[in-house]
């Protein structure tokens, strides 16, 4: 009898689509190929519970509360519906979970009730978000931080990201003890902030304990977990894989130089930065700018409604909207170069590892794992990030030098497969079995 993996992730397909998502998905699929029966859950959007298939796995949604109470989001109670997680996970009983996220739909509450019942725990960290409130890992939203979990710094700086001046962030993070009696509201949230902090590194630093295995897929994330104190025997940098598929060899466009973003439309991912650039270039400048990506919440459709006033009346730049999984190798063959003007840390992305098995070069900022993948003046070219005027002289560069794109293009770095990933990531729970055994 195969064993049951359960991979929880915070947001699943179909309504939310993401890097995530996406390599848990390849996992799940890889994993069924070794002989593991795998399974995905993901907390619901509308507080219902359901189940249903997705590309062959099945998926099991459970509700979380859209208005949760203030005892919930400080750890004091279990989250609402937690009884129907409960319920369902006993009955589901998998030999192994393996979490891809952190939140209040899948964090620490989830993680203690599978080790009460004995089942091994491994965590992907694919984003910031376990060490960073923020979820940036960006100091001010301008400069890379350590991840290093101090409550008082954190605090203020998540509090600076909501919009709060940074001298009265600081103010009510180092001064915890004045929320007296206040009633519920923005002040009280924000003179408890240092305390809510420490709360949530306690809570993090707990969910990583569980785990017996803590997956970091780039450097970078690998020193932050190490910096709060996460073991090196527990920590494994495994980076991520694609699918092995034949892709026929990408034949370079003959018009305009076609330079392209690939991603959600969302200012963490700097695309104003890059379309801001792109109207600077002379109108001789034989380039064009293709926009592939779509909003998935109010904040993101007024970040859209931004980029086109930005773009204005350019015929250059053009928004073409989300583009299928199964069509991304595609529209990145159609591409000179792949952007990737990031403002936050990114933990991958997948889109440039995407870009490079097709042999497009990627143009990315100096932030996060893209200087980890992206050998500047090999494989690609590396931009401060945010910068307008460098990210300018940068297009303009690779649009006057097709010889540039094509030595870029043949620098591309070997790409391990999805099927290695899971592989190594199996192996990891056989030594979860094994510890349980031996227990």
């Amino acid at each position: 009898m195969s064993r049951k993996i359960l991979l929880v992730t915070g947001w699943y397909r179909p309504e939310s689509v993401g890097g995530t998502e996406t390599y848990v998905g390849w996992l799940a699929a890889d994993l069924k190929a070794l002989g593991y029966d795998a399974r995905i859950a993901a907390p619901s959007t509308d507080e219902r519970e359901m189940d249903y298939e997705h590309e062959g796995i099945p998926v099991h949604r459970y509700p979380v509360s859209r208005n949760p109470s203030r005892d919930e989001l400080s750890g004091k109670s279990e989250p609402a519906f937690f009884d129907v997680f409960r319920r369902w996970a006993a009955a589901d009983r998998p030999d192994l979970v393996h979490f891809h996220s952190y939140g209040r739909g899948c964090g620490l509450p989830h993680a203690e009730f599978f080790r009460g019942a004995r089942v091994p725990v491994v965590v992907t960290a694919h984003t910031p978000l376990l060490n960073c409130a923020r979820g940036t890992m960006t100091r001010w939203g301008t400069v890379a931080c350590d991840g290093l979990m101090r409550p008082a710094l954190c605090g203020a700086c998540y509090l600076q990201s909501r919009g709060v001046p940074r001298p009265l962030a600081w103010a009510a993070a180092l001064a915890p003890g004045l929320a007296g009696t206040l009633p519920d509201g923005r002040l009280r949230t924000a003179l408890t902030i240092r305390r809510a902090m420490e709360r949530r590194r306690a809570a993090v630093l707990r969910f990583l304990d569980i785990a017996g295995s803590v997956i970091v897929v780039c450097r970078w994330l690998e020193e932050a977990f190490r910096l709060n104190g996460v073991p090196d025997e527990k920590l494994v940098l495994l980076r991520q894989g694609l699918p092995a598929r034949q892709t026929p060899p990408r034949v370079p466009s003959g018009g305009p130089v076609r330079i392209g973003y690939l991603g959600r439309l969302h200012p963490s991912k700097g695309v104003d930065v890059l379309v801001r650039s792109f109207v600077r270039l002379p109108s001789r400048t034989e380039a064009e700018l293709h926009l592939y990506g779509g909003a998935q919440d109010e904040a993101s459709r007024a970040y859209e409604k931004r980029l086109r006033a930005l773009a204005g009346a350019d015929p250059r730049i053009r928004f073409h909207g989300p583009v299928p999984q199964s069509e991304t190798a595609q529209a990145l063959r159609d591409l000179d170069a792949l952007a990737v003007p990031s403002l936050w840390m990114e933990t991958g992305p997948l889109v440039a590892l995407e870009s490079f098995s097709v042999g497009t070069p990627v143009i990315g900022s100096g932030l996060g794992s893209l200087p980890e993948i992206v050998t500047d003046g090999v494989n690609g070219l590396i931009v401060p990030p945010g910068d307008v005027e460098a990210w300018t002289r940068t297009l303009e560069r690779v649009s006057a030098d097709r010889g540039l794109l094509r030595r870029l293009s043949e620098g591309r770095p070997e790409i391990k497969t999805s099927a290695e990933v899971a592989r190594k990531t199996a192996a990891l729970y056989e030594k979860a079995f094994q510890r349980r055994e031996a227990a």
